[in-house]
């Protein structure tokens, strides 16, 4: 067995980590010299601390910052814009935007919406940095920037359990989906929305007119234990006069005709020729369900987050632009209608219902607390953060656990609940600081941080298998816990039994609380063997996946640098290319196998995973054979 202060030490980091998550380690600004910064510009401050870090936190104490400084500093000169009164109307109208949405689009001064605007806009705008696309064409942008979508956020909707049923929660806004690693089609296609915008491109949603007033539960023909489409059957980019197209539900590009750029199939095409989509109809496996009649009738629609129309994003996004590339924060709604409709000549619409709260427009705000800025009143971000770790992820002892009575004079067994729960929140508080705590594994690998991010899982997977490899290698492990659970169910049983009687004795009830607590100081080396039996198999099963998920985001960029050079100058520098390609693809394939054992099991808790994984595998696979070509 480890030393007790093993124990100690791995739930000390853990738990401190988890409980700093998203905490700031600046000192407090200092009031001294404002005085003096009255006239001075404070915009390269604000840019130069967001060039630094710009998680949420950070973006805030900036914007608040800002606002302070711009207060102070009333110079025209340096103020950023406000909503003209004749932008309102016109704007409103479009948007399908409330009072109290108008009223945050109005003030020059930034608000703690915002905050949470500015630090998505990072992550994409990392996230297209990373994808290494600069210069290629529009429409090949567009292709790889949705192929990482279905690679990062596998087709999986969040299920939580509300009041004792199971229900599929609304479309959460895209760092959230990015984060989790997993969203419905809809929720796919937000972040694929969001990802163009930091590319420089436009997208849409496609769907028939009626959908502009459908919410995102629509479903024109719905399938038993299905998610529903909502109220739109595709994704665009608009490329020029086309709009090409991706179906986020399925995960591909809508077939189109073998002359087209990459294959992928336009809105006007599919509009006039329903032959393209005959082999999705014939897919046993997969039908495509959408009636001929909306495809023909269907039309794009633009959907942007609220903060991002808001003028005083343009200012903040011209003095940031020196970050090459550049984040890009501000939408003009009207001027992207107008736009899009001119270059495509054709009827464009706007994605907002009145009264649909998690749009996406409107999700980001609804998924957050009135104290960060949002406006949900219903706690759906904390329980989404609960929902990161799948309460049943971590193997407990069966003695800690409840037993239902199997005959009529079978009283069945209560278990430790207490210990139980303890157990649980021990595991979980290891798993969160592994895996969920900011800025997390995936998020550093989403926003192409591999250098960093694989040493770190290489050396959090090797922390769990040791613990796999102590429960392989310890003959007293099963006496040890026996008695640890002996000992949890005597212990919690005297103090159930005190508590009933805590007014009339309180000193026992104390004397029983502070034997429990003595017993789980007492017992490390126990509950070392615990967290291992309950942590281990789910901490190096996670690892291990996000190690192949990053092996795999760099072949793929190293493909893709290969078949860029490939088609430039002949030379050296494509063999290097095509070298390093080849050995990339090696690399993943290799983690994939690695993966392969865990799959079946890591799928019990996150149901997508092992398709994901097989689909990811596959195509390593033909990487390698790619790069050979």
């Amino acid at each position: 067995m480890p030393p007790p202060r093993l124990l100690t030490a791995t739930l000390g980091v853990g738990l401190l980590l988890a409980g700093s998550a998203g905490c700031s380690t600046r000192p407090p600004t200092s009031n001294a010299g404002v005085a003096d910064r009255k006239n001075d510009d404070p915009w390269p401050r604000a840019a130069g601390e967001l060039h630094r870090e710009s998680e949420v936190l950070a973006c805030r104490r900036v914007l608040e910052q800002l606002r302070t400084d711009l207060a102070n500093n009333t110079d025209p000169q340096f103020q950023p814009a406000s909503l003209a009164p004749d932008q309102e109307k016109p704007l409103q109208q479009l948007m399908n935007l409330s009072e109290r949405e108008l009223g945050e689009l109005r003030p020059a001064a930034y608000t703690g919406l915002d905050a949470q605007h500015l630090a998505e806009c990072y992550y994409l705008r990392d996230v297209a940095r990373s994808l290494g696309v600069a210069g290629l064409p529009p429409e090949r942008q567009a292709r790889v920037a949705f192929d990482w979508v279905t690679r990062q956020v596998a087709a999986e909707p969040w299920v939580a359990a509300i009041n004792g049923q199971r229900q599929i929660m609304p479309p959460a806004p895209p760092s959230l989906s990015l984060a989790r690693g997993a969203g419905s089609g809809l929720e796919r296609a937000y972040v694929f929305l969001g990802l163009l915008q930091q590319l420089g491109l436009d997208g849409c949603l496609v769907g028939p007119p009626e959908a502009a007033q459908r919410g995102w539960s629509y479903a024109a023909v719905p399938k038993p234990n299905a998610l529903p489409r909502g109220p739109f059957w595709a994704a665009g980019v608009r490329v020029g006069p086309h709009v090409y197209l991706y179906d986020c539900w399925r995960g591909d590009a809508v077939p189109g005709p073998a002359t087209n750029t990459g294959g992928v199939a336009t809105l006007a095409q599919v509009k006039t020729d329903a032959n393209l989509l005959r082999a999705w109809r014939d897919d046993p496996a997969d039908p495509f369900d959408v009636p001929p009649a909306d495809v023909a009738a269907s039309v794009p629609f633009l959907a942007v987050a609220l903060s991002s129309a808001a003028p005083r994003f343009r200012r903040l996004e011209t003095e940031l632009r020196h970050d090459a590339p550049g984040v890009r924060l501000f939408t003009d709604v009207v001027a992207l209608q107008d736009r899009f409709a001119a270059e495509t000549k054709s009827a464009v619409g706007f994605w907002n219902p009145p009264g649909e709260g998690f749009s996406t427009t409107r999700a980001l705000a609804s998924y957050v607390p009135p104290r960060e800025g949002g406006s949900s009143e219903i706690a759906e971000l904390a329980r989404f953060r609960d929902d990161l770790v799948p309460r049943d992820l971590f193997t407990l002892p069966d003695a800690l656990r409840p037993r239902p009575p199997s005959g009529p004079r079978d009283p069945g067994d209560p278990g430790v609940p207490e210990a139980s729960d303890r157990l649980q929140g021990l595991c979980a508080a290891i798993y969160r600081a592994s895996f969920v705590s900011p800025p997390s594994p995936r998020e550093r690998l989403q926003r192409g941080q591999f250098a960093e991010v694989t040493p770190l899982l290489i050396q959090r997977r090797a922390g769990f298998l040791a613990g796999l490899e102590r429960l392989r290698t310890d003959r007293s492990r099963d006496d040890d816990l026996t008695r640890w659970v002996a000992s949890a169910r005597e212990l919690y049983t005297t103090l159930l039994r005190v508590r009933v009687r805590e007014s009339a004795d309180p000193a026992g009830a104390a004397a029983a609380g502070a034997a429990v607590e003595d017993f789980w100081k007492k017992e490390v080396v126990a509950v070392t063997a615990l967290v291992d039996v309950a942590a281990s198999e789910a901490g190096a099963a996670e690892a291990t996946f996000l190690l192949a998920l990053c092996r795999h985001e760099q072949a793929e960029r190293a493909q893709l640098a290969y078949e860029t050079a490939k088609a430039g100058t002949p030379g050296a520098g494509v063999e290097r290319a095509r070298e390093r390609a080849t050995a990339e693809w090696a690399e993943a394939v290799g983690w994939w196998q690695r993966y392969a054992p865990y799959a079946a099991p890591q799928g019990r808790h996150y149901l997508a995973r092992p398709a994901q994984a097989a689909r990811l595998a596959a195509a390593a696979s033909q990487g390698q054979a790619r790069a050979t070509q």
